[in-house]
């Protein structure tokens, strides 16, 4: 091996201060914490990938699998405090993972590609964004949390401001103005 050395004439050591090549290749490119190293670089490689090929922002995507998460570990609690647990289930959550990653990879995709999608990635995330906070609302409620009352009040309400009926009301009305 081919070894450069820039020996100052006190102590024999590097000029930069380092005591050999390998103590210059430890410092730089972190040899010396190699697992530490590794993990950063795999998570930078990850985000990498996520932001070029998934969806433009990373933490988008990390929020969407907390959420995931999430409602997989309330719905686990709800299942275990209702006797009702079955292991069988728990790939679901995999599935869910894999499957929602890739509509919103594909949508966005879709819309970097054509102009005529810029709506598909939004659209695709808030629902899905929108059917894990009600999942979980729901776990919640079913886990004694929060009152059974407020969460029928607020699912309706939500149910009847995107009912089909008031979408035509409100686009009559926004035609008249």
């Amino acid at each position: 091996m081919f070894l450069i050395k820039f020996c100052s004439m006190k102590d024999n050591t590097l000029i930069f201060g380092f005591k050999d090549f390998s103590d210059l290749l430890n410092s730089a490119f972190g040899f010396k914490y190699f697992s530490a190293t590794a993990f950063f670089s795999i998570v930078t490689t990850i985000n990498a990938f996520l932001t070029q090929y998934i969806y433009d922002d990373a933490k988008a995507v990390y929020f969407l699998v907390f959420l995931i998460a999430f409602d997989a570990f309330t719905g686990i609690w709800k299942a275990f405090k209702h006797k009702i647990f079955r292991s069988s289930r728990l790939p679901r959550i995999l599935v869910i993972m894999v499957l929602y990653v890739s509509l919103l990879g594909i949508s966005w995709n879709a819309a970097r590609f054509s102009s005529f999608y810029f709506w598909l990635p939004s659209v695709v995330y808030g629902g899905m964004i929108g059917t894990l906070m009600i999942s979980i609302a729901e776990n919640i409620m079913l886990l004694g949390f929060i009152p059974k009352e407020l969460y029928y009040n607020i699912k309706e309400r939500i149910a009847s401001y995107f009912s089909i009926e008031n979408i035509v009301k409100n686009t009559k009305n926004k035609k008249k103005k």
